[in-house]
């Protein structure tokens, strides 16, 4: 069962634009939960780690950026993970499509997360977000 996050609060790391950064954000937002008494293996732990690999993944395949932010914030609501990066290209989901080998990816954000998004950013690039609730 999940324990209960009595504090709103904010951690972020820059990620180098590199093939390895979905695994470090996965770490990342295992290490953050775990401090949060949120054990890895927890229904929202896993949806976080995916949405959140999708994402920096995303930004991998589809940019050109040097880098990118995760950011992960919560509440006693919920959490909310975003990747910011200096793109302005703007993600969309794809139809389905059994014969392609990829563009699935935000199809599965949009069964994982309870909400999501893109907004752009100042001074240019876009903000990819996830907001997934905690459980009851």
């Amino acid at each position: 069962m999940q324990a209960a996050v009595t504090e709103d609060a904010t951690a972020e790391i820059e990620l180098p634009n590199l093939a390895e950064a979905a695994g470090r954000a996965r770490k990342f937002i295992v290490g953050q939960l775990a401090a949060l008494d949120v054990a890895d293996g927890e229904d929202v732990v896993e949806r976080l780690k995916l949405v959140v690999s999708e994402f920096v993944t995303n930004v991998f395949d589809h940019t050109v950026a040097d880098s990118l932010i995760l950011t992960l914030s919560w509440t006693a609501d919920g959490f909310r993970a975003s990747v910011l990066d200096t793109y302005d290209g703007t993600p969309s989901v794809q139809p389905g499509d059994d014969s392609r080998e990829s563009g699935r990816g935000l199809q599965l954000v949009q069964v994982l997360a309870d909400d999501w998004g893109v907004e752009p950013a100042s001074p240019c690039g876009k903000e990819v977000w996830a907001w997934i609730r905690s459980a009851a």
